[in-house]
């Protein structure tokens, strides 16, 4: 289903690749989420070259060059012969700059985002980190985060789907100490929604998201949950 957005671009700064133009000039770095419940695999397009391929739900690719400037994107399906345009915009890339674009929620009404990534090496003992709220039907959620030898504390507090293409704060990575932490996801009332225990080393630079539905059985790929990917 073909559907045109504007993109937002989160501003906060700035790495391996895919397929990469080969027109001279400066050039900045992508990588791409699929958060589509229902979009099996996907793949990208900047100005009609073939920039990212295929990528499954929950999903990221490398970085993968790019030209700058305000090229015209599109995220296609690769579960058909058509390649069908899911959703398209454009957005304003500068040189040597890291991005991460993402699609998230059903197909029918699918949202595109770009986000600025700071990949600034964290301090020895340090990881970056930062979560982002990508399940469609899922509510606010508070996320508790306690270390498997220390309390830890709530780091994100009435978090929303999507909510970093409207609050560029929520897209911003923090320094914590390199651990070993369990991440629960409760909502408002205090009931745990998922947990996943997740190792952030030193040195390393970590996008946690919320992906999935409500709903989803355990068995689904869509199950409700967090997913962990790596910027650095």
């Amino acid at each position: 289903m073909k559907k045109v957005l504007s993109l937002i671009l989160i501003v906060a700064m700035a790495q391996t690749s895919c397929t990469k133009e080969t027109r001279p000039g400066p050039q900045a770095q992508v990588k791409f989420i699929n958060a589509s419940v229902n979009t099996v695999t996907a793949q990208v397009s900047f100005d009609e070259a073939l920039l990212i391929g295929t990528t499954g739900f929950a999903q990221a690719s490398n970085y993968a060059f790019v030209n700058v400037g305000s090229p015209t994107i599109k995220v296609q399906a690769t579960s058909s012969t058509s390649n069908s345009v899911l959703v398209s915009g454009s957005a304003s890339l500068q040189s040597n700059f890291n991005y991460t674009l993402i699609a998230a929620d059903s197909t029918n009404k699918l949202k595109l985002s770009v986000l600025t990534d700071d990949l600034v090496t964290p301090a020895t003992g340090k990881a970056s980190l930062r979560f982002l709220h990508l399940a469609g039907n899922a509510p606010a959620l508070n996320i508790d985060t306690s270390n498997i030898t220390v309390t830890g504390g709530i780091l994100y507090s009435n978090r929303v789907f999507n909510d970093q293409t409207t609050n560029s704060a929520a897209a911003n990575f923090i320094s914590v100490n390199a651990a070993t932490y369990t991440f629960k996801a409760k909502d408002a009332s205090g009931n745990i929604l998922f947990t996943k225990s997740i190792n952030l080393a030193s040195g390393r630079i970590y996008s946690i998201v919320a992906t999935g539905a409500v709903g989803a059985t355990a068995a689904s790929p869509q199950v409700l949950g967090f997913t962990v990917f790596t910027n650095n």
